[in-house]
């Protein structure tokens, strides 16, 4: 999985969030419901990460980008997220 960009709260991510899903592009949120439950906690979780699969990624920058969302230089590979998918494709290496 690929985080597209980190928000504080939930709401704030919903609108790239439905907008990358109107694209056909699957999402998801990483830390959504912590963040609703405390919003305290937010930051100290590493904030809400909108996420897309790999091979989706590249696609996605793109329609963002094109259609003026601000991404900054958060986009980035979530190295946890590969390795638990590795692992659980049956993949060794």
């Amino acid at each position: 999985m690929f985080t597209i960009k980190t928000f504080t709260y939930p709401t704030d991510a919903a609108i790239m969030q439905s907008f990358l899903d109107a694209q056909g592009i699957q999402t998801f949120l990483n830390n959504e419901i912590n963040a609703q439950v405390d919003p305290l906690l937010s930051n100290a979780l590493g904030g809400v990460q909108l996420m897309v699969p790999d091979e989706q990624a590249e696609q996605a920058i793109a329609l963002l980008r094109e259609n003026g969302f601000e991404l900054g230089n958060q986009v980035k590979e979530n190295k946890l997220l590969k390795w638990i998918n590795k692992i659980m494709s049956g993949q060794k290496k």
